[in-house]
């Protein structure tokens, strides 16, 4: 008995009233419907807002920090790469597409100064990077936008002077702290990435939700216009409504139009017990459209929630989901906060510069061997 109960409650939910319910006790189960769609639509509007503040506070600062020290990493690599620094060719070369790649994911990041730094690093490096060095010019000779004509005299090609059993020993404990910040910078590049797809889905959301504010508005302003009232307390009435009903539409807030909706619906609840079972039934159809856009709406948060934090959208997910994906998103960016800071003081040791190629090298082969059986398995 109680599995019908619920099943019949499931049934009545949907936007269509259940056919066998009566028009009068369809109507009482619309409005409650009504009611809770509402509920559940404003709990994921306020988890969106009280999202929204703890991004803005405990998130949103660590994601500068952390585009902060990119940045000095750049300079810092740019400063090395025109100081004389003794790579080989190939070394160089990589060293200045990574300074590209960098400066370009940061030239729409921080102040104008840093924009300004990181488009003239990245337009410096990306032509080298993508087509090679001129055979007719050595790339230490190039011309670079801060330059005063006194051109690098470094061999570009020539070995370095340390022994090599010191840099390895060095470089070995340079490599297990850069080993310990790769994991962890990506993982903030990852998020910074999810960050920017986050602010695309708003848009196309704020798109969405013109088309049902627009039509709840419409069925309203048809419905309440004074001046088609002859009674003029009435029309007094209807003329604050409708100043409310413009404020909310304007302002783009559907909620408020579709809580002016139902309480009209709920005022009109009480002459129906003089209206017949036909009137009743056009009542319903009213209202199995407003909790079919009241069902919408909530869909398309959780949706717009769940694609801005990275999460497949399901009805199990819950506060707790997206609070626990903020947290890890904290720890991913102290982490990579971390790493960075320890690149910076490694590549203050002479030599330091060549194994952080290595391992950044390291690290793509080993990215790329990763990605090969994944699209393999899409296919």
């Amino acid at each position: 008995m109680a599995g019908g109960d619920v099943a019949r409650r499931q049934d009545l939910a949907r936007p269509e009233a259940a056919p066998d319910a009566s028009p009068r006790a369809a109507f009482a189960q619309l409005l409650a419907d009504i009611e809770a769609a509402r509920a559940r639509l404003a709990e994921w509007q306020a988890l969106s807002e009280r999202l929204g503040v703890q991004y803005a506070r405990d998130v949103a600062p660590l994601h500068e920090a952390y585009d902060a020290l990119r940045a000095e990493l750049v300079e810092r690599l740019d400063a090395l790469a025109s100081g004389g620094e003794r790579l080989s060719h190939p070394e160089r070369m990589r060293l200045h597409g990574l300074i590209a790649q960098l400066a370009g994911e940061l030239e729409e990041t921080g102040d104008a100064t840093r924009r300004a730094a990181m488009q003239r690093l990245r337009a410096y490096y990306a032509p080298e990077a993508d087509e090679g060095w001129s055979d007719d010019v050595e790339p230490d000779r190039r011309a670079r936008p801060s330059d005063d004509g006194v051109a690098a005299t470094a061999d570009a090609g020539a070995p370095p002077d340390d022994d090599p059993a010191t840099l390895a020993d060095r470089a070995e404990a340079q490599a297990r702290a850069a080993a310990e910040q790769a994991e962890a910078a990506r993982a903030a590049h990852r998020a910074r990435r999810t960050r920017q797809a986050r602010e695309r889905v708003a848009q196309a959301e704020a798109r969405d939700t013109a088309v049902p504010l627009r039509e709840v508005y419409r069925r309203l302003a048809s419905q309440l216009h004074p001046d088609r009232e002859p009674d003029p307390a009435e029309r007094e009435r209807k003329t604050a409504l409708m100043q409310r009903i413009n404020r909310a539409y304007q302002a783009g807030q559907l909620l408020e139009l579709l809580e002016i909706q139902q309480a009209l619906a709920t005022a009109e609840s009480k002459r129906l017990a003089l209206t017949n079972d036909e009137a009743v039934a056009r009542y319903n159809r009213l209202l199995e459209s407003q909790l079919a856009d009241l069902q919408s709406q909530w869909r398309a948060e959780q949706q717009r929630l769940a694609t801005a934090f990275g999460l497949p959208s399901h009805p199990t997910l819950t506060a707790a989901s997206f609070e626990a994906d903020l947290r890890a998103r904290k720890q991913s960016l102290v982490a990579a906060q971390k790493g960075l800071r320890q690149v910076l003081q490694a590549l203050e040791a002479p030599g330091a510069l060549r194994e952080w190629l290595r391992q950044e090298r390291a690290w793509e082969r080993e990215e790329a061997a990763t990605a090969k059986p994944s699209r393999r398995a899409r296919r």
